[in-house]
């Protein structure tokens, strides 16, 4: 699985990669640039899921919310997931013979 990663340059900016853990070690897929304030670490973000989309070869879990036609912000999403309405439901099974 393809993640974002960012980390703290020698000056200060903050490098946003695409990065996988393998064999117990972290791999750089791809260096997406570095951004030297917010707005550009908020555009670096957006453009590192954007290419993990197109590219890890794995599907959403939710097409409807994060696929490739209706890209939205793993942001975006939270927004949706954090205005649900949360049931607490119990189930009771029987076993017969």
């Amino acid at each position: 699985m393809w993640i974002t990663q960012t980390a703290k340059t020698g000056a200060k900016n903050t490098a946003v990669q695409v990065v996988k853990r393998e064999h117990q070690q972290t791999i750089i897929v791809k260096h997406i640039g570095t951004a030297h304030n917010s707005e550009e670490l908020l555009s670096l973000q957006k453009q590192t899921e954007k290419y993990i989309l197109e590219n890890s070869g794995i599907n959403p879990l939710f097409p409807e919310l994060f696929g490739k036609e209706k890209q939205q912000t793993i942001n975006e999403v939270e927004q949706v997931v954090n205005n649900l309405e949360v049931i607490k439901t119990n189930h009771t099974f029987i076993h017969t013979s």
